[in-house]
């Protein structure tokens, strides 16, 4: 999922909820350069200060903040075109990489799509292109959001100026991805209005046999904002077939929910769900947001989901947007809050950022939940870094992007951070392991736009797609670890 972030204002407090407060959704507020999600669409995200979780320090070891990794493997953009902003959306299986990428029409360059990498014999090394483009007729701006289960890709467009989006998923051929080209299938629903920007604000999480999709309907809600929801379109006998019409369709759990944020983000792992809510009002209370879990029954469908849990932040603070970002791998869910904690006043911009784990309890997901470790780092003086722009997690690690973190006096060059489950398991605030960041560093990088885990890799994308100067070429590309 993309967005751009821009800042405005200094507004600061602490909410003093009580433990059992309702959650209610009245509204969200953001400025995005492309996208805005909030009641009245054109609002700006306020800042924000969060009083830190829990009197426990975990480190996990003393190299906390170790930086300059060399990335066994880089993924470039497509041929030679220097228009090209890859890495704003990645996904990956243990063998292959999905990542988005956009052009920029007006300087001649091809129309977006997504690039598709494979994994030459046993790992990722070297610099590797794409084994082939994925696109589809008449839709061209593709590939911000992305999505990937073994032979299934998923992605989201637009045709153009038009108010609409769909979702292509495309399979793998029996000859590999190289012989890959145009989507199996055309999902869509006429019911469904996507404003200004639709592929900024829509979620996708793709599993064996369904695939999930957050966009918002073309009824305005009574505060005049577009209500969200989430669609299913499942595989028929493991085949995708186009269609206008969802098979089910989930709405956010308060029917009054009219921010358009419920499935901003969304993960599945096995047959639980995770999704975000970043824009969920609290007592009237903008901007605190909320995640919620839940379970598929052997149906499988949305309509038979059943809401098991609701996971809060303790103390939440204004304007946090809990839940801009999330991932879930097992009993594992991670939660991200790229706009908590604002800098001082005197600070060049920005916000600190964080992300929360919640670890499933014994007798399974129900019920309400806070974290149950906190995931942050010494502030940075100068510029916010954004932390949990977004999120992965895979068995003991779990890898945040800070898209806009300096480096010396490059601005927004950006950054990924690597959290290890310590000794004692999460509990407590914990801090970063590693931290990766780009040795080929330009300004508006934003290096950690984008993070995906594959077991011991980590991918993190660097789509270089916020200079002023749209039409000086951009370093973008995506990156690969060891974790």
């Amino acid at each position: 999922m993309r967005h751009e972030p821009k800042w405005d204002g200094n507004t600061q407090g602490e909410l003093g909820l009580p433990e059992h407060s309702a959650l209610t959704v009245e509204g969200h507020r953001e400025r995005s350069a492309r996208t805005h999600m909030s009641s009245q669409r054109l609002v700006t995200f306020a800042t924000t200060v969060l009083l830190l979780v829990g009197p426990t320090v975990a480190v996990a070891t003393p190299t906390v903040g170790q930086s300059g990794d060399a990335p066994i493997a880089s993924l470039t953009a497509p041929g030679a075109d220097q228009n090209i902003r890859l890495g704003s959306a990645v996904a990956a299986t243990h063998s292959t990489i999905a990542a988005g990428f956009s052009g920029n029409v007006d300087a001649g360059s091809i129309p977006g799509g997504i690039a598709v990498y494979k994994r030459p014999a046993t790992s990722w090394s070297g610099t590797l292109q794409p084994v082939t483009i994925l696109r589809a007729d008449g839709y061209n701006v593709l590939g911000t959001a992305v999505a990937i289960h073994r032979k299934t890709i998923a992605a989201v467009a637009t045709q153009g100026s038009g108010p609409h989006g769909a979702v292509l998923v495309f399979r793998k051929r029996p000859g590999g991805w190289a012989h890959t080209s145009q989507p199996a299938a055309i999902l869509s629903d006429p019911g469904t209005l996507v404003v200004q920007d639709p592929i900024s604000t829509i979620g996708l999480a793709l599993s064996r046999g369904a695939l999930f999709v957050g966009w918002n309907q073309d009824q305005r809600g009574p505060s005049g904002a577009f209500p969200s929801v989430i669609d299913e379109y499942p595989a028929r006998h493991g085949r995708w077939t186009s269609t206008a019409q969802p098979a089910a369709r989930l709405r956010a759990p308060e029917q009054r929910s009219t921010d358009g944020t419920f499935g901003h983000a969304m993960s599945v792992s096995g047959s639980t769900l995770v999704v975000g809510q970043p824009g969920l009002a609290v007592n009237g209370v903008e901007g605190i947001g909320a995640a919620y879990v839940y379970l598929r029954n052997s149906k499988g469908l949305v309509r038979s989901m059943n809401q098991a849990e609701v996971l809060r932040p303790t103390n939440p603070r204004v304007d946090e947007f809990f839940g801009f970002s999330v991932a879930i791998q097992g009993s594992q869910a991670v939660v991200g809050a790229p706009y908590r904690d604002h800098l001082p006043i005197t600070s060049t911009s920005g916000h600190q950022g964080g992300a929360y784990v919640f670890r499933r309890p014994s007798g399974g997901w129900a019920g309400s939940r806070h974290q149950d470790a906190f995931l942050t780092q010494r502030p940075n003086p100068r510029v916010g870094p954004l932390l949990g722009w977004a999120v992965a997690t895979t068995g003991s690690t779990i890898v945040a992007g800070e898209p806009l973190r300096p480096s010396g006096q490059t601005v927004y060059a950006g950054a990924a951070v690597l959290f290890r489950r310590p000794a004692g398991g999460w509990q407590g605030k914990v801090r970063p392991d590693r931290r990766f960041d780009d040795r080929d560093v330009h300004d508006y990088d934003r290096f950690g736009a984008a993070v995906a885990t594959s077991g011991r890799e980590i991918v993190v994308g660097k789509p270089h797609d916020l200079h002023p100067n749209p039409d000086l070429a951009p370093s973008s590309g995506l990156y690969i670890y060891d974790s």
